[in-house]
């Protein structure tokens, strides 16, 4: 008897230890791999957090399948949701799209559909917007449709892909592009690679890549209110769970989810960081309780325009690898390089050439040994275009370059050939003054497939000359940041066959070792204006994560060899001389100024 009344006893001190564990079990969030998520799932993490609920590491479950899976198999506890994308996953019949039924038909799954918070983050159509239609019934006729979506797009089987193109009656080729980072589909579209990318309503890099959504008409996408959805098994053994959540019921609205994404997806913020900040200030969560402060943002500096604005996207995120605690700005200046070595910006996006200088002694350009290369994000190649049918001389007659540092290349090869003196606008400007007659051709450096270029030569009257033969031996030594190259076949309308040209590489730049006196260490570090290189160790990470395959060119001043020859020279001797009169000084200085306090205080002693 007293055997089985002990048993007993265990049996039941075991089960109240094991309540007990689970009571004490960490809370676990699901977020799926989008910036968005990335953020709702901080901001759940640390209302729970602050509400007094242990809470594990956020997981990653990538996308409403797995997270799904996740949920009712019990590896995470809550997450949060879209209504439209919840009705679709269970395949619920058409019906009114409402929280309420989204609740109801999940409640027999064990899964506790509790608050919207405020926004809808619903399916959209982007194009760029000098091109997008009203609606999307305005794509329908015309070529079939390059469309660039992400994955989970394509297993919707009622608001996906191939619903979408029955709905409106669309042609859309075979194959589409297949991306999932938000910011790399619009690039898709912004650079011609596809036509239309499905995005998110919240997206903030929507506006910074100049996208425009189009109307749905037709009404095909249903709302997609973003719900905390709860394991209901979850609440059991972690009470108040949902009545902690609730807090956050409609306290984020669309206008607000759209900053927050920016500030992840165009300011590279940490999206800890950004939810936390967004707590303090609405009011959730007081400033003591957490830490919201993050390192000082690292600018990248571009020249203004929009010349390399498409390689922001790979620029920040080399950056954002190499400087994982801390915000990257970008910045467009007329002069990025020189933001660069006065210590204005810590990166740029440069053309090869913008690495060289003109040396009048020399009469050619030289490498600037102010920069050096760090990774390259891409290439341009030069495009000569002159009316159809002017067989002339490529470079004979008034020619056109674009304006500004983009238009540097184009000037250093005019010099060259001893031609005219150009006239600087922007692209669009010059195709139209070389249709109309002002000009006799246009000399424009862009990625192969500019959809600019693309659209003038589409429209009839102007064609693509060859430049064969043009850089010579001698015109390569007078201008090292070019490289002969060539076109592919049928890159634009009308073109045909490869056509021989001239190209350069578009490159993240930092300042080079020892060009400012603040490298050199001592308290002349601490003065402001100097230029900071990236180290060694950062340079690996910024190409690491571009999954670097092409090297800078030889010719160009390049970073990497910081990381295989070990430190930089030493500081030319008149600049050692400087600094080290200069760190003297400051000492001087402070001693001074010490000598001022301690002696006052000894005359009010006295």
């Amino acid at each position: 008897m007293r055997g089985r009344i002990a048993g007993a006893l265990g049996l039941a001190l075991a089960l109240g230890v094991a309540g007990c564990s689970d009571r004490r079990a960490p809370v676990r969030i699901g977020v799926k791999d989008f910036a968005e998520q990335a953020i709702l799932g901080e901001v759940l993490a640390t209302v729970l957090r602050t509400s007094g609920f242990a809470v594990g590491r956020v997981v990653e479950c990538r996308d409403t399948w797995g997270c799904h899976k996740a949920l009712r198999e019990g590896h995470v506890d809550v997450l949060v949701d879209y209504t439209g994308t919840g009705l679709n996953y269970i395949d619920a019949p058409p019906g009114p799209e409402t929280v309420e039924r989204t609740r109801e038909l999940y409640r027999p799954l064990g899964l506790d559909w509790r608050v919207p918070l405020g926004f809808d983050n619903g399916y959209r159509l982007l194009m760029p917007a000098d091109e997008a239609p009203a609606g999307i019934d305005g794509l329908s006729g015309g070529s079939p449709l390059r469309f660039v979506v992400p994955l989970e797009y394509l297993r919707r089987p009622r608001d996906g892909l191939a619903a979408l193109v029955s709905r409106y009656g669309l042609r859309a080729t075979v194959d589409p592009l297949i991306i999932d980072p938000p910011g790399e589909r619009y690039e898709a579209v912004r650079t011609g690679r596809a036509d239309v990318a499905v995005g998110y309503a919240t997206d903030g890099a929507i506006a910074e890549m100049g996208l425009r959504p189009l109307a749905d008409p037709a009404g095909f996408f249903p709302p997609y209110e973003a719900v905390i959805v709860i394991r209901r098994a979850a609440e059991a053994t972690h009470p108040g769970l949902g009545e902690a959540l609730d807090r956050l019921a409609g306290r984020i609205d669309t206008a607000a989810m759209r900053r927050l994404n920016a500030r992840v997806q165009v300011e590279g913020r940490d999206p800890q960081a950004v939810a936390r900040g967004f707590l303090v200030d609405a009011g959730l969560v007081d400033r003591e309780a957490v830490t919201v402060e993050t390192g000082p943002e690292v600018v990248l500096t571009r020249p203004d325009g929009a010349a390399l604005a498409g390689h922001v996207p790979r620029a920040r995120k080399a950056l954002r690898a190499a400087f994982p605690d801390r915000p990257v700005r970008v910045e467009g200046h007329r002069a990025p390089k020189e933001r660069l070595v006065t210590g204005g910006a810590r990166a740029a996006i440069l053309g090869a050439e913008q690495l060289f200088r003109w040396s009048v002694r020399r009469r050619r350009w030289v490498a600037d040994e102010r920069v050096e290369a760090v990774a390259v994000l891409g290439e341009r190649r030069m495009h000569l275009v002159r009316r159809a049918g002017d067989g002339g001389d490529p470079l004979g007659g008034t020619l056109g370059i674009e304006r500004g540092v983009a238009g540097h290349a184009a000037k250093a090869m005019l010099d060259a050939a001893d031609a005219g003196r150009p006239r600087a606008d922007e692209p669009a400007a010059l195709l139209e003054s070389v249709r109309g007659g002002d000009l006799d051709g246009a000399l424009i450096f862009a990625a192969p497939g500019d959809p600019t270029l693309a659209a003038a030569l589409g429209a009839g009257g102007l064609a693509l000359r060859p430049l064969a033969g043009w850089l010579t031996a001698e015109r390569a030594a007078r201008l090292p940041f070019l490289r002969a190259a060539r076109l592919p076949p049928n890159t634009y309308p009308g073109q045909g066959p490869p056509l021989e040209t001239v190209g350069a590489q578009v490159v993240l730049a930092d300042a080079a070792p020892g060009d400012a006196l603040s490298q050199g260490g001592g308290p002349a570090a601490a003065l402001p204006g100097g230029a900071a290189p990236l180290t060694p160790d950062q340079v690996r990470r910024a190409a690491d994560a571009l999954g670097i395959t092409e090297a800078p060119d030889p010719a160009l001043p390049d970073a990497g060899h910081r990381t295989r020859a070990g430190p930089p020279p030493e500081a030319s001797s008149w600049r050692a001389a400087l600094e080290v009169a200069l760190n003297g000084l400051i000492v001087l200085f402070t001693g001074w100024l010490g000598w001022l306090l301690f002696g006052a205080r000894v005359r009010e002693g006295a």
